[in-house]
């Protein structure tokens, strides 16, 4: 393998990803072929994944990992491996279902995983959802919150928009860049406003 070879296998590598091994609430996540078996730095993260399986109704179980083995000391989860980290050369044709038949879970329970989004360094790559045999299923479930059914279709129609505009500047990478780093500071500036707003909530409740 050349030089130049290796170079853009890295860069590849780094925007385009097929898995992490590294997250928020994750210390280490080792892969077989059909296992992920995940390592979780604290309690509540760990306690929360394995509570969002109680939400799940029997023909819902396609659109999350099979949970194999839970071991509350030291913290890990044994799920199923699901595939490879959804991109825009990946995706199915009828992505747009399967990521409806998300919205529709979320609906039915009220809650919402809050990371369901482009990764902060790349435009290509869906974070948190992957893709094996054209089908897509999301990964990570520790990041969830209650939310209203107002919030819940305005962020599945923020994501669908996101995902055909990007499709659409795929082969334009400076310009889907510009709009991406646009989209996700747009995104820091809601989040910050969102949490002020509950914190104040917070206090002038307890008044």
């Amino acid at each position: 393998m050349t030089f130049r070879s290796n170079i853009q296998k890295t860069i590849t590598q780094i925007f385009i990803p097929t898995y992490l091994t590294f997250g928020a609430d994750v210390k280490s996540i080792q892969f077989t072929p059909q296992t992920v078996v995940k390592e979780f730095k604290n309690v509540l993260a760990f306690h929360q994944t394995v509570k969002f399986y109680d939400y799940i109704k029997p023909n819902e179980a396609h659109l999350f990992p099979v949970l194999w083995s839970i071991k509350p000391e030291p913290r890990v989860l044994t799920m199923s491996n699901c595939g490879s980290l959804v991109n825009l050369f990946n995706l199915p044709t009828n992505w747009e279902d399967q990521i409806n038949a998300l919205r529709s879970f979320f609906l039915r329970t009220g809650i919402l995983i809050l990371d369901i989004r482009f990764m902060p360094w790349t435009p290509y790559v869906l974070n948190n959802v992957c893709v094996q045999s054209d089908r897509m299923t999301l990964v990570d479930l520790a990041l969830y919150s209650k939310k209203t059914e107002t919030y819940i279709q305005t962020y599945f129609d923020k994501l669908i928009w996101q995902i055909k505009t990007y499709l659409l500047l795929r082969d334009y990478p400076v310009i889907l860049y510009l709009l991406h780093i646009f989209l996700y500071l747009l995104w820091v500036l809601t989040d910050l406003v969102e949490k002020i707003q509950v914190s104040i909530k917070e206090l002038v409740s307890r008044w």
